[in-house]
């Protein structure tokens, strides 16, 4: 029921208090909200990240967090593949699994060369300081998994 419905329905009594607890409900997502940004990316459950609009900011490779930068290029069909079974393993909440940030190719030119990127559909582990980790170019979907365990 939407909120204007509730209200139209019951006594000023119930509305007043229908609309308290609205108040208390949007209080306490936006406490949430501001949580999740305070405390950045969440570590035991890992999320993916669409970064392909802009460039991925310095701080997030230095966030105190292991992560795993995808370097994804649209025009590509191994990648539209990849990103599809990225969000498939994500959408269940990405447990035991690091946050992936999905980069433009096209643009990210100084990550590619920081990191030795010689084509898309490349996936980088960096730790919390930003260094290399790991790198896979074009990994198969099992050897992909093992590279996002936590």
């Amino acid at each position: 029921m939407e909120k204007e419905e509730m209200m139209e329905e019951g006594t000023a009594e119930d509305r007043e208090r229908d609309e308290a607890m609205m108040k208390k409900d949007d209080m306490m997502e936006k406490n949430e909200d501001a949580m999740m940004k305070k405390e950045g990316t969440v570590i035991s459950d890992g999320m993916y990240k669409d970064a392909t609009a802009s460039n991925l900011p310095a701080s997030v490779l230095t966030d105190g967090t292991t992560k795993v930068l995808y370097f994804f290029a649209a025009w590509c069909p191994t990648c539209k593949k990849g990103n599809q079974t990225l969000t498939s393993w994500y959408a269940g909440g990405g447990k035991g699994m690091v946050t992936v940030y999905k980069l433009n190719y096209d643009e990210e030119k100084a990550l590619k060369q920081k990191y030795g990127v010689p084509y898309q559909h490349t996936f980088v582990k960096v730790d919390g300081k930003g260094n290399m980790i790991e790198k896979k170019e074009g990994p198969s979907d099992e050897v992909l998994k093992a590279l996002l365990q936590s």
